[in-house]
């Protein structure tokens, strides 16, 4: 019994022992002081929190944030700048002179101790400070997440001396847009989630792209009430039952934005739209970005043609929008009150907005009033003058074949249009009150660039005009309304782009606010993997010369693009920054030694079937119905070029397998999606090809060849939509997957059906 009685206390003791040592934090590393202001900016708090969440994660440091001075502080970082915390007076003679995007990592002598100033000359600067820090301890901020260091180099505070100004000022990434597989698919929690990211890489604006069919909005004028109010062109995409890749949908029966999912009616939808929209707006702000909101400026909701009787349909997917008919005249008082209701909504409902980017119809139908147009921009102009719009129309014309010279001549009359709509839009500045809240001191972001903003004029707002037709770059002062800059969109992919380099040296010579949109995935054939990184390196080395305020990227699906954005943040700051030595910098340090060859590999293998698809057929894979069968309508054989775009895809996956297996745990996220991703290309290949050879071998009454080539091509698409769901991480992911469910497989399963039935008869 007491034997008993003592194993028992004994036992006891033990647990409790244990119990207080599992109840005391255990530090494996080094003790750090964080130092900030007694009253800092939100967003420089938040940037000591994501500081200590560095040094906790990758040192398992035992981190304390104070903003008084520790006696036994063995080592101690300093956050902030001069004006923000107090304790950088004694280091007043090592602090740099900083722009608003200036930041600043620098060893100083505290107490005979090292320690280190991180800061910047703003908030946003300060944040972009700490993650530089992060990043020279090997963390990656990818678009999905961070990942961690496999082998950390030694911390140290003593010997950093880093000061950063960005040589491209501006750098945008565009948000939102049309299809199921962009950003608009995201709830509010992923927005934020990937606009941290963006924040991390240095971006400092979000544009928001949006359409009039969408329920971001409402508004009235002359007694009709908006009533359109869809995503996505108004389709639907059920996920449940028989579909391929089913597992990354979760249970649900339809694909939907899920900040939408549970509207019912227009009310509710537009109610859930407005929430998301001012959410994503004030997220980002408060990482330091300012917003721009990208909205059409003569494109409405079909319900307003009953107040526009000279509209007609705007050419798309849906047909759910109106603009000008050819002979609409630009200074047409309806139109101009009628376009300031639609912009007047989105400004009134969205009021903490930086920019607006106005945008001219895609398709070249206003174009009867561009004689007219011409001779009020030749009066404006006064002495010095303009040339005549017949000279414009030869130059347009070119070396073009005889169908292209007719489409060249359209559009540069619909932008002559467009461009005189937007004087009689925008003459009168005193309404643009109402369109942004208004600074007291220009965005820090384009702060550098007396041309575009005054702050002394309180009707200085920034407006941009998006698109304005290449022959017509030589007389871009001329023809903008004042204070109004330009959003350049040369060409729809970023190798077409980058062939134009006598205009893009245009372009930078004309004394006006101009940016570059920089196209990272194209939409025309976007469903297929696609890397252009020589390309956009060659656009950033454009951009960072004198005459370019920055850039705005253009993509819809996100997946394959955390190289491009890494390219593209080191490039702003570092010019000498290489796609090749950007891959390095990106991969080594959380995928270990001997990684980033197999993924350079593969990129260049990606790269080469995205010029393939781009030479050859722009149009291969746009995302909408009959994005497969059209395929199978066709009557040509099957290109060359698809087998080898085919053989690269497999190439790359080959690859990136390889470098998968051979990655550090931490780095496999990135290296596994990828390989998963470029099988999805390779079997999407397969498919069409297949495809197409059953639409042959069916007019060639072949059934037999025609019902296998179409059990290939369901067989091929199932299995690359499951190689996607396997790894989908984003709704982007899925929204491809349930895309592709809708747009091909389900009618190649109702062809080969249909097929069945016919060859029974």
């Amino acid at each position: 019994m007491v034997l008993r009685s003592v194993l028992s206390w004994t036992l006891a003791l033990c647990f409790a022992a244990l119990f207080l040592l599992t109840a005391i934090p255990v530090h494996a590393g080094p003790q750090i002081d964080i130092v900030i202001g007694k009253s800092p900016p939100p967003l420089e708090r938040f940037a000591v929190d994501e500081l200590a969440d560095q040094l906790r994660k990758v040192y398992e440091a035992d981190v304390r944030i104070s903003s008084s001075l520790a006696d036994d502080s063995p080592a101690t970082i300093f956050v902030g700048n001069p004006d923000t915390n107090g304790h950088f007076k004694p280091f007043a003679a090592k602090w740099p002179k900083l722009s608003g995007q200036g930041h600043v990592l620098r060893s100083v002598t505290h107490r005979d101790r090292p320690a280190l100033l991180v800061g910047g000359g703003s908030p946003a600067a300060t944040y972009w400070a700490v993650t530089e820090f992060g990043h020279r301890l090997g963390i990656r901020s990818m678009l999905y997440g961070d990942l961690y260091p496999v082998s950390p180099p030694p911390l140290k505070l003593d010997g950093i001396d880093v000061v950063m100004e960005p040589v491209v000022r501006l750098r945008t990434w565009r948000m939102l847009d049309e299809l199921p597989f962009g950003t608009a698919a995201w709830g509010l929690d992923e927005q934020r989630r990937v606009l941290k990211q963006l924040a991390k890489l240095k971006y400092n604006r979000v544009i928001l792209s949006t359409h009039p069919w969408q329920p971001f909005v409402h508004f009235k004028f002359n007694g009709v009430e908006k009533s359109t109010g869809v995503m996505w062109h108004g389709w639907t995409f059920p996920v449940a039952g028989d579909t391929a890749g089913r597992a990354a949908f979760g249970g649900a029966k339809v694909f939907d934005n899920p900040d939408l999912a549970t509207a019912t009616n227009y009310d509710e939808r537009s109610a859930a739209a407005h929430r998301l929209l001012q959410g994503i707006i004030g997220s980002a702000q408060e990482l330091g970005m300012s917003v721009g909101l990208a909205l059409p400026a003569v494109e409405f909701p079909k319900e307003f043609a009953a107040v526009l009787p000279t509209s007609k349909p705007v050419p798309g997917p849906s047909n759910l929008t109106v603009g000008p008919g050819p002979d609409q005249r630009p200074d047409d008082p309806a139109l101009i009150a009628l376009a300031m209701a639609q912009i007047h909504a989105y400004l009134d409902a969205y009021p903490s907005l930086d920019a607006v980017y106005l945008t001219a119809p895609h398709f070249p139908e206003w174009t009867d009033a561009a004689d007219d147009a011409w001779k009020r921009f030749a009066a404006r102009s006064g002495t010095g003058g303009l040339p005549s719009l017949e000279s414009l129309e030869e130059t347009a014309k070119g070396n073009l074949d005889p169908a292209a010279k007719v489409f060249a001549v359209r559009a540069l009359r619909g932008n002559i249009v467009a461009l005189d709509f937007y004087h009689h839009l925008l003459t009168d500045r005193k309404w643009l009150r109402r369109m942004l809240h208004l600074r007291q001191s220009p965005i820090p972001e384009l702060q550098s660039s007396p041309t575009h903003r005054d702050p002394n004029d309180p009707l200085d707002t920034e407006v941009n005009l998006v698109h304005v037709d290449p022959v017509l770059v030589p007389h871009l002062e001329k023809l903008l309304p004042k204070r109004t800059g330009v959003l350049h969109f040369i060409d729809h992919t970023a190798r077409r782009v980058a062939a134009h380099g006598d205009l893009l040296a245009a372009i930078s010579a004309r004394p006006v606010p101009n940016t570059l949109l920089l196209t990272l995935a194209d939409n025309n054939y976007e469903i297929v993997p696609q890397a252009s990184h020589l390309s956009l390196n060659h656009l950033v080395d454009a951009v960072r010369q004198p005459g370019w305020v920055g850039f705005t990227v253009r993509y819809r699906s996100i997946g394959d693009l955390d190289l491009t954005a890494y390219l593209l943040s080191r490039g702003s700051f570092d010019p000498k920054v290489t796609p090749q030595s950007a891959l390095v910098d990106l991969v080594t340090p959380v995928c270990g030694e001997g990684i980033s060859d197999r993924v350079a590999k593969a990129f260049e293998l990606i790269e080469q079937a995205t010029t393939l698809i781009d030479v050859n057929d722009l149009g291969f894979s746009f995302p909408i119905p009959g994005v497969i069968l059209k395929h199978y309508d066709s009557d040509q054989p099957v290109p060359e070029w698809w087998g080898k775009v085919r053989d690269c895809y497999l190439n790359a996956m080959n690859e990136m397998y390889r470098a998968n297996t051979r990655a550090r745990e931490g780095g496999r996220s990135y290296t596994l999606y990828l390989a998963r991703r470029f099988e999805f290309g390779f079997e999407y290949m397969n498919c069409v090809e297949a495809v197409r050879k059953a639409g042959l071998a069916k007019r060639k009454g072949d059934t037999e060849t025609q019902l296998a080539e179409l059990e290939k091509a369901i067989e091929s698409l199932h299995g690359g939509l499951n190689a996607m769901a396997a790894v989908a991480r984003s709704n982007s992911d899925r929204g491809l997957i349930a895309v592709l469910n809708e747009f091909g497989y389900r009618p190649l399963k109702r062809e080969l059906e249909a097929a069945e039935k016919s060859a029974q008869k």
